[in-house]
Order: C-alpha cells, then sequence, then structure tokens
C-alpha cells in the first residue's frame, strides 16, 4: 500500500528498505559491481551536510546548522572557546566560515527570485517522505502542480543545467520516480519543477520544468536500471566486467574521422 509520512527523521527513511532513485542511479555506473561498491561505501561529505543546511534555510526557514568559530586548538583560550561552541551547539551541522557564507548567499539567491518564491509559497507539503510498489522518495516541496526539487549547481543557466544536472547527474531519472511515486500516492502529479541555485557568487536563480520527452526518456532508463537492481539485489550477485577476452577496437567516431580523411 501506498505510504505518506510527515516529518519523517532522515535516518528512519533511510533505513526503510524501500528502493530510492539515488540507490537505483548507481545501477547506471560501468558495472553493478561498481554500483555495489557505491553503495557499501557511502559517506556524509561536506558538500552534502551543506546541502542538507541549505535545504533546510531555504525550504522551512531553519538554520540547522552552526559556523565554526575561527580559535586556535593548540591554546587553552581556543580549546575554551572550541569546548563552549561544541557545547552550544550539540546535535547541529557544523560548517566552516566559508560554508556559512555560500548556504547564506544562496538563501539569498532564492529570495531574490520572484518565480521562485512564487513557487515555494504555492508549496504545502516539505521534506515530505512516500513509499510505493518498493520504491521511496523524500520530497524538497509538493505544490499543487507536483514536485519542487531544490538543487545546487555550478551553473544555472540552461545548456549547463540540462547538461551537468538532468543528464550527468541523473536528475533526468530521479523526476520521474518521484512524479510515479506522488501518482500512486493520490499528490499532484502534473509537472516536477527545479529550484537551481548557484553555489557561486552571485548566487543566481533560475526555475526550470522538466518536459515530456526528457521524462519520457528518463522513465525508460529508470525502468531499465530498476530492473538490474532488483536482480541483484534478490540474487545478491553483481557482476563486474566479462572475465572472456573481448574484441576492441577505436571509437566509432575515430573511424568515421579516418573514413572522411582518407576516403
Amino acid at each position: 500500500m501506498p505510504e505518506i509520512i510527515r516529518n519523517m527523521p532522515d535516518g528512519a527513511y533511510r533505513a526503510r528498505p524501500e528502493l530510492a532513485q539515488s540507490t537505483i542511479k548507481l545501477f547506471g555506473l560501468a558495472t553493478p559491481a561498481h554500483a555495489k561498491y557505491a553503495m557499501d561505501n557511502r559517506k556524509d561529505s561536506p558538500s552534502k551536510n551543506m546541502g542538507r543546511a541549505i535545504h533546510a534555510l531555504i525550504l522551512e526557514e531553519k538554520k540547522i546548522y552552526a559556523v565554526e568559530p575561527i580559535a586556535d586548538g593548540r591554546t587553552k583560550e581556543g580549546k575554551a572557546i572550541k569546548a563552549a561552541f561544541a557545547a552550544d551547539n550539540s546535535g547541529k551541522l557544523i560548517l566552516t566560515a566559508a560554508e556559512g557564507a555560500k548556504v547564506e548567499g544562496m538563501a539569498a539567491g532564492v529570495r531574490r527570485n520572484k518565480g521562485a518564491m512564487t513557487l515555494l509559497a504555492a508549496c504545502y507539503e516539505f521534506e515530505l517522505s512516500i513509499f510505493w510498489d518498493g520504491y521511496k522518495a523524500r520530497l524538497d516541496a509538493l505544490s499543487p502542480l507536483g514536485p519542487v526539487d531544490l538543487k545546487s549547481t555550478d551553473d544555472a543557466s540552461p545548456w549547463a543545467f540540462s547538461k551537468k544536472t538532468l543528464l550527468d547527474y541523473g536528475a533526468y531519472i530521479q523526476s520521474p520516480h518521484y512524479l510515479e511515486g506522488c501518482a500512486a500516492c493520490g499528490l499532484p502529479c502534473e509537472n516536477f519543477h527545479f529550484i537551481a541555485v548557484e553555489s557561486e557568487a552571485p548566487h543566481e536563480c533560475a526555475i526550470y520544468v522538466a518536459d515530456h520527452e526528457s521524462l519520457e526518456i528518463g522513465m525508460r532508463e529508470l525502468h531499465r536500471l530498476r530492473e538490474i537492481a532488483k536482480h541483484c539485489l534478490e540474487t545478491g550477485e553483481y557482476p563486474g566486467y566479462s572475465h572472456e577476452p573481448e574484441l576492441i577496437g577505436l571509437p566509432a567516431w575515430k573511424i568515421r574521422q579516418e573514413e572522411r580523411i582518407n576516403g
């Protein structure tokens, strides 16, 4: 049965056994063996902690982080400052001064974009966890038209966002996964909106809607990767490259180039 859970702690969501789009996308790596390695070696990186801080600040207007004070931990005074800071900020994400400034700048960038603020004002659910048919998704926000996803990027221009975020980072696979989940749970699923905010100054922000062609291509790829993931998880087998010798040659583009030159 489809399930909707509000205010679900991140750890509880991660512990659920259903497949998330982030896990499914790993099976698009070179081989299932590469996917298994990536699954077993996931770590919280500074960029992930910044992402959590940005999402909370922009989407929920919550400051879940603290900026680490500049203090020399080798001195008695510095040790006291660090100890007091740790005691006062237990349970918060700890960011460097540079990271904190970047988070604040990105939040300001989103707030400057009237369209982004109008879209967020229309949203009535945030950090919503949904489960269906052995899959799961955690929606940044939900508007009357469908899911809204906040993406940080080094370049929010249409070309760069299409190439890097949609294609390279697999957001074209994420969007149909989320829309399918919303449909299964009886939630709005007409459109999938991205709010893209640049991670570097001036932290400009853009709004995009996934087009139907991208969603169709993403859905086909999503189904393909799901089948691979399910087979590996059910059998416990994660094959790598072939153990048999294979013919190999130059890339097709190089052969065509030679044909044009020497043909």
